[in-house]
């Protein structure tokens, strides 16, 4: 085998909670992340080391919309596994991006797990699954997440994430859940959110914040996921817990860019059942009932796009959380 080709899965985050400021300049976090079926196409050749000393990592990402090469966590994540798997070798990977960039989807996360996780199987898993996790936490906070979600079917969907977000308990997924995003085409630096947030939140002299996140899974726990898929009654008990669905970033992030909000609110105008910013933003996602209403919800959008988004246009994306359950099971 010299090549494997796999998925690298999208997250939201459908809750998310600042717990505070650590010694280390990072930030104590509680979220409840959760894969979705958006997904980077990757692609990893181990190549004949040849006189190769230690490693030789390339990097190619179509279209050219993140970084090639050494600047992408692609490369990190390939020097990490040499380093901790004391092998020596030549790789290329290919990355196609479907994922948006800087969006708060994990994109780039999710392509350095693809990468550990295919070339650990190129080199004979010279690395067990608590090694490969290790690594998984040198190279990026979400990273070992979007590890668990690799894979089809994953160890996990979803799950409650503590500490810098690399703490993980896994959840019972959302079963297909309807998801529209609509990411602006603003950028958003994660330490300049986490910045405003310290600064909004030594004014206010505050405390801990928010406790959506742990009663957010507490409830996914409760449902086990197959209780999750609803009734042509009582819809979706996703409606249930839509007070639960936030993110203490989204109110800083709109700060810079203000069609969070405004995207935010077409969403929920639009028939969302939930609407909120994923991670440091800026995307915004949408949690609808049907397939039919995400579709229609993001038809609507696209048209409304310039108005909602004056600095550039709105990526617009229909999309699922959690397996499919199917129909009249």
């Amino acid at each position: 085998m010299r090549v494997v080709e796999s998925k690298a899965w999208a997250k939201i985050n459908l809750a998310f909670d600042v717990v505070g400021l650590r010694p280390d300049g990072y930030h104590d976090i509680e979220t409840v992340m959760h894969r979705v079926e958006l997904a980077d196409e990757i692609r990893v050749e181990r190549l004949e080391a040849g006189a190769v000393s230690e490693y030789e990592i390339r990097v190619d990402v179509f279209p050219q919309v993140a970084p090639a090469g050494t600047e992408n966590i692609a490369y990190r994540a390939a020097m990490a596994f040499f380093e901790a798997a004391g092998e020596r070798g030549a790789v290329s990977i290919g990355i196609g991006k479907k994922i948006p960039v800087a969006a708060g989807l994990g994109g780039g996360s999710a392509d350095a797990a693809a990468v550990l996780a295919s070339m650990n199987r190129l080199w004979d898993v010279p690395l067990a699954e608590d090694e490969l996790y290790h690594v998984a936490r040198s190279v990026g906070a979400d990273v070992p997440f979007c590890l668990m979600c690799h894979g089809d079917p994953p160890q996990a969907w979803a799950a409650m994430a503590c500490g810098i977000g690399d703490d993980l308990t896994p959840l019972p997924p959302l079963p297909g859940v309807a998801v529209v995003l609509a990411k602006p085409s603003v950028s958003l630096l994660a330490g300049e959110m986490y910045g405003m947030w310290d600064a909004r939140r030594a004014r206010a002299m505050g405390g801990r914040g928010n406790a959506r996140a742990r009663a957010l899974a507490n409830w996914m726990r409760s449902q086990g996921g197959s209780a999750l898929k609803g009734d042509a009654v009582s819809g979706s008990p996703v409606a249930q817990v839509v007070h639960l669905i936030g993110n203490e970033l989204e109110p800083v992030a709109a700060e810079r860019c203000p069609e969070v909000l405004e995207v935010k609110a077409a969403l929920l105008e639009l028939g969302a059942m939930a609407a909120v910013m994923s991670g440091s933003g800026p995307t915004v996602f949408g949690l609808f009932e049907s397939d039919d209403s995400a579709h229609s919800a993001a038809r609507s959008l696209r048209k409304r796009a310039f108005s909602l988004s004056g600095r550039g246009p709105l990526d617009v994306i229909v999309t699922h959380a959690g397996p499919r359950i199917p129909p009249g099971s």
